[in-house]
């Protein structure tokens, strides 16, 4: 194996098949670790030359569950375009439920992928850190650029993704949380990232308006995030404010319960994605990264981008638990993003009042 500087690799030095597996190494702060690109990266990240002869192709998305609902307009219009193709895409099984009952891709690999499986497939294209490591995610929509990966570019009616409820789901979220006669605000507590996620402080003032307005609020978080765990709602509240981390939905269900929710509050995750994807009105709330390139084609999505704070806002930073922010930078010190942090809750609940139905 050669690295792209023409060496080969020597002993002592650790191959890895995606950037994030050596974080870790990267921001051990003992003066040790270096990350290098091998001689293969530029070909993978190249996008794909779509030939007459059939092709089996297998793409790589370790994607979360926003990602991939994103990847769907790309997987539609090369299934219709390249009927005769044969597209897996290989990524986490948790994340394979956004595409359910949709018809693509054509199969799924599990990962991490065994050499041997490689050997199967005409063509390989990987989609890994696309959007934060690769400059062309800094100024292509994400939608556009996992489609131009497969050599494609898509129409104005091909661009929103497709996100199924199905009857069955409906019923059971119905069942489970029956409405009341009041209007339903979902709220998505936090980001996969700490950098993307609104502060709780500012959050709280919005969530206690549309209390008092005697709205039904439903909580959605992961019960495994540990900044949430100590997440209690006093009695007093609990007729009208429901948390569903403590339910642990998947995410399938997570869906078919905000499907029953009249608007969203979320930060650029996973179910601005699916609200984008169904319809539903959403606010959402950006900070380190552009919301053009993340909600532009979601009629249904409102984005609300902080400025103020840090001077080099937009960072598209999206570290890992343990170095949540860039270091040397306002947000490193205050441990919270401090650009989304200027997002006044004014603004969000004006926003929400005028989206509602």
């Amino acid at each position: 194996m050669t690295r792209a500087d023409g060496q080969q690799l020597a002993a002592g030095e650790w191959l890895c098949d995606d950037i994030n597996a050596f974080e870790i190494g990267q921001f051990a702060d003992r003066g040790t670790a270096r990350l290098s690109f091998y001689n293969y990266r530029p070909s993978f990240m190249a996008g794909l030359g779509l030939t007459a002869e059939p092709q089996k192709i297998l793409c790589l998305h370790l994607a979360g569950y926003g990602d991939m609902l994103m990847f769907e307009p790309a997987l539609r219009a090369f299934k219709g375009r390249c009927p005769n193709h044969t597209l897996h895409v290989a990524c986490r099984p948790t994340t394979r439920a956004v595409l359910d009952g949709l018809g693509v891709p054509d199969g799924w690999v599990d990962y991490p992928i065994p050499m041997s499986l490689l050997s199967q497939y005409d063509t390989l294209v990987s989609f890994e850190n696309l959007n934060e490591s690769d400059p062309r995610g800094r100024t292509i929509h994400a939608i556009d650029l996992k489609a131009k990966m497969l050599g494609l570019t898509l129409a104005d009616d091909q661009r929103i993704p497709r996100y199924t409820v199905t009857e069955a789901e409906k019923l059971i979220a119905k069942q489970c949380y029956p409405r009341k006669k009041t209007p339903r605000l979902a709220v998505q507590l936090r980001a996969s990232s700490h950098s993307r996620t609104y502060p709780a402080q500012p959050l709280s003032t919005v969530m206690g308006h549309f209390y008092s307005l005697g709205w039904e609020i439903l909580l959605f978080r992961n019960p495994a995030d540990p900044w949430d765990r100590e997440l209690s709602i006093p009695p007093v509240f609990r007729d009208r404010v429901i948390d569903l981390g403590a339910a642990n939905l998947s995410f399938r269900q997570s869906c078919a319960t905000l499907a029953t929710c009249d608007i969203l509050l979320a930060p650029d995750s996973s179910l601005m994605h699916v609200a984008g994807a169904i319809g539903l009105p959403c606010v959402a709330l950006f900070g380190p990264t552009a919301w053009e390139l993340r909600t532009a084609y979601y009629p249904s999505v409102h984005a609300i981008q902080g400025h103020e704070g840090c001077t080099i806002a937009p960072c598209w930073y999206h570290g890992p638990a343990a170095w949540s922010f860039p270091r040397g930078q306002p947000c490193f010190a205050s441990g919270r993003c401090e650009v989304i942090s200027s997002i006044r809750p004014e603004l969000v609940i004006q926003k929400l009042l005028q989206l509602s139905p």
